[in-house]
């Protein structure tokens, strides 16, 4: 998918804020029949010595999104 990079935020501080005040992102992408699968997934901030390392989401394997 084409990003403009005018809208990719690089700044970790500020993506583990929005994270921290909004802990669940949208996960959106179209079934094989063309119709859209939605699922909602918890995300937190991980961070290694105070460093922020990576931001990390959760999916269940029942969830069709994991098939």
């Amino acid at each position: 998918m084409y990003r403009p990079h005018y809208t990719q935020e690089k700044n970790k501080k500020d993506i583990c804020e929005l994270a921290d005040k909004y802990p669940f992102v949208t996960l959106i992408t179209a079934t094989t029949e063309g119709q859209a699968a939605v699922t909602h997934l918890p995300v937190v901030c991980e961070f290694k010595n105070e460093e922020i390392v990576a931001v990390r989401g959760h999916i269940a394997k029942a969830n069709p999104h994991y098939q």
